[in-house]
């Protein structure tokens, strides 16, 4: 059933990226001012980066109210994956701005 549907999926992108192109559709513009213009998606990225760092550090959040108010018998594993959790999201951050934002001063 699953290996069905993905190769109907597939069959499925297969025919939408063809007739695309055939119709003039063959790549995106990013120089262009509109929808796909690089300022609307940089302002996009802002967005989603701002609600990964949202995730990001909700999660740590609520494991620390978890071990605060539960009796787990190694709580000092969960603080160690709260803080690699905290360290991730201050990771993912700056590196991928710099990466994405060509027009940028570093």
């Amino acid at each position: 059933m699953l290996k069905t549907l993905s190769i109907f999926a597939a069959v499925f992108l297969l025919l939408i990226c063809v007739s695309a192109s055939e119709n003039g559709f063959s790549g995106c513009n990013c120089e262009a001012e509109g929808f796909f213009g690089y300022r609307n998606i940089m302002e996009t990225q802002r967005v989603s980066d701002f609600l990964i760092a949202v995730a990001y550090f909700s999660i740590p959040i609520e494991l620390l109210y978890f071990v605060s108010c539960s009796n787990v018998p190694f709580k000092w594993v969960l603080v160690q994956f709260v803080l690699f959790i905290v360290l991730c999201g201050a990771m993912a951050g700056p590196r991928n701005r710099r990466e994405r934002d060509p027009q940028r001063e570093v």
